[in-house]
């Protein structure tokens, strides 16, 4: 008796046994079996919303089929690990962790960059490492609820056990079953013509509303289909072959034989954008006076990039080798990724014309994977922070343009005999915008109704930016040797949605392909210290940027820009939200292989360039 009473007791919930609460403690088999399979099925239902308020989302902007799908594949994987393990709980707490420190990553990825987290991201984790320390990481309300919740779900779920050592044949062969059904069952809604059928779609040009309507975890596994470049349809080495003969033997564009070549210093600002581009904004004083003042011997405008809030390297990408993002899969970054082996640049190209190339970033070499990418781009020197002659730091984080900007008079004074190719990436204003700025001269304001301490210190700091980059212009109009001077934002900051909302006139899920496009607009120049024609440019994307250099320069252009140059005046913006053409019509980017002709063409080219090894 006294065994018997032991063993009842020992199956105790909060002061209830087994006669008490048939659910609880050691339950009959058949019993158990079916409370597994009750939590199994509603535990991915609470993740699911769990995930959702963390991403700022509800459950009620998703359709039935897409709640449906999240439901699925959060399931699949919870059976997934219980086929391998054999063990309930360990299937139960493990596939529910994952799930959460998804929904936790998301949660600050969109935090601080405005965008979703992306399969791609994974790969970029060293390098945010380095910078996780500028933005406020820690516990908050939806934290500690969403939390509270799956603890106390897997706390009450964990009740029931279910663990097996494959001691038996029938058990092996019964979990190689299940996981044959897993892999059926997934692989079948893997597939893009089954989305359309429950009429999802990945949302390539605002990821962030694709991610509202389908759901994060569900958006995350579309996403994953894309992760791997696709050749252009129709796509053989063969084709690729008589195309390139075709643009190498149309006209080239003469070079100017009187001209001395320049030196070109081609700078890369972090951050730099004019908010104006998004709305009617008021600000307590200027903050880019040198910028706007800038009319003689220029080209300048409006430059559309294919990040926003990160992802610095992809614009870099663009600009030095004149690929776009618009046709590899959103969320990659090409340094990390592709170039694995000397590719085709702008450096290679002034390179063989017997430029000097250095490329300089006041941080550390290994950010992108720089310090490996650098020399297969064609550049012979990279110097880092580690590398200057002073560092002066700016929000005691990072090191200020103007102490770059002296660091780069210093390489250029510093020259051999031959023309000076020389790209800067600088770091001064790098996101987040909630570190303490005691050091800022200027506190710039936004007039107006609203509380926007980050857009504050960010326009400080543009406002900082601008008077440095005067000092840059100041030095260059005195030298005697003629130079050309490009100067652009590689992607606008993350601040307060409110602000943006109320500058755009929409909610930032809500936005059209148009308003997409007006956040991915930053200032650029190309000004030489000579006599050069000056022109406004309303719209070109960043991938254009080495074509215009090298005309701007009198440089004979290879085929490959050639092309680039004749495509802009058809279709002057390209990039990873879509395109716009010469009439100002603007197109999602919806991956559906309905490009123009010439983007058709433009696949084909920088394909061959990026990945047939066989060219």
């Amino acid at each position: 008796m006294k065994n018997a009473e032991k063993k009842v007791n020992k199956w105790v919930f909060f002061g209830y046994n087994k006669r008490d609460l048939l659910i609880w403690g050691r339950l009959p088999f058949m019993n158990k079996r079916i409370g597994m399979l009750i939590s199994m099925l509603l535990l991915p239902c609470l993740l699911v919303c769990l995930v959702e308020y963390l991403a700022g989302n509800t459950i009620e902007n998703m359709t039935g089929a897409a709640f449906f799908l999240n439901v699925l594949f959060c399931q699949l994987l919870i059976v997934f690990i219980f086929a391998i393990t054999c063990n309930y709980r360990l299937a139960l707490i493990g596939g529910s962790g994952i799930i959460y420190i998804f929904g936790l990553v998301n949660h600050f990825v969109q935090a601080f960059r405005g965008t979703p987290f992306l399969p791609a991201d994974i790969l970029s984790v060293g390098t945010a490492a380095d910078v996780v320390g500028s933005y406020p990481v820690g516990l908050n309300k939806p934290i500690i609820l969403t939390l509270a919740i799956l603890i106390f779900a897997l706390a009450v779920c964990s009740r029931l056990q279910y663990r097996s050592y494959w001691r038996n044949k029938q058990q092996r062969i019964l979990s190689c079953c299940l996981l044959v059904l897993i892999g059926v069952v997934g692989f079948y809604h893997y597939q893009p013509a089954v989305w359309q059928k429950y009429g999802v779609e990945v949302k390539f040009w605002n990821q962030l509303q694709g991610y509202q309507e389908n759901g994060a975890f569900l958006s995350f596994v579309l996403n994953s289909k894309y992760l791997v470049p696709q050749a252009p349809e129709g796509y053989t080495s063969t084709k690729a072959a008589e195309l390139w003969a075709e643009k190498e033997q149309q006209d080239k564009q003469p070079q100017s034989v009187d001209q001395e070549k320049p030196h070109i210093i081609m700078v890369m600002n972090e951050s730099y954008a004019d908010l104006s581009v998004l709305g009617e904004l008021q600000t307590s004083e200027p903050y880019l006076e040198s910028y706007t003042n800038l009319w003689e011997n220029v080209a300048k405008g409006n430059l559309y990039v294919s990040v926003l809030g990160g992802g610095t390297c992809n614009s870099e990408f663009e600009a030095l080798t004149g690929h776009s993002m618009a046709f590899l899969p959103p969320g990659v970054m090409p340094y990390q990724q592709y170039i694995k082996e000397e590719q085709f640049s702008l450096a290679t190209v002034l390179k063989s014309q017997g430029y000097e190339t250095i490329a300089f970033h006041p941080g550390k070499a290994d950010s992108w994977c720089r310090e490996q990418v650098y020399p297969l781009l064609g550049f012979e020197r990279f110097v880092t922070k580690k590398d200057m002659a002073e560092v002066q730091l700016m929000r005691d984080a990072y090191a200020d343009d103007s102490c770059n900007y002296r660091e780069l008079i210093r390489l250029y004074e510093q020259r051999g005999e031959k023309k000076l190719f020389l790209f800067n990436v600088t770091i001064q204003n790098h996101g987040g915008y909630q570190l303490q700025a005691p050091d800022l001269p200027h506190q710039v304001e936004v007039v107006g109704e609203g509380n926007y301490p980050q857009a504050e210190q960010y326009l400080s700091l543009m406002k900082s930016s601008d008077e440095a980059l005067a000092e840059l212009l100041a030095y260059f109009a005195q030298e005697e040797e003629p130079v050309l001077l490009v100067f652009f934002g590689d992607h606008q900051p993350i601040l307060e949605a409110e602000l943006t909302e109320n500058l755009l006139g929409a909610k930032l899920s809500d936005l059209t392909v148009e308003q997409v496009q007006q956040r991915y607009q930053c200032p650029f120049f190309i000004w030489t210290n000579y006599a050069s024609d000056s022109a406004w440019i309303e719209a070109m994307s960043v991938n254009y940027l080495p074509a215009l250099i090298l005309e701007k320069a009198g440089i004979e252009q290879p085929a490959y820009y050639e092309f680039l140059r004749d495509l802009f005046v058809e279709i002057p913006v390209i990039n990873s939200v879509g395109y716009i053409d010469k009439e100002g019509n603007h197109y999602a980017n919806d991956n559906s292989n309905t490009w123009p002709q010439e983007l058709n063409e433009y696949a084909l080219l920088q394909y061959s360039l990026l990945f047939d090894r066989e060219r």
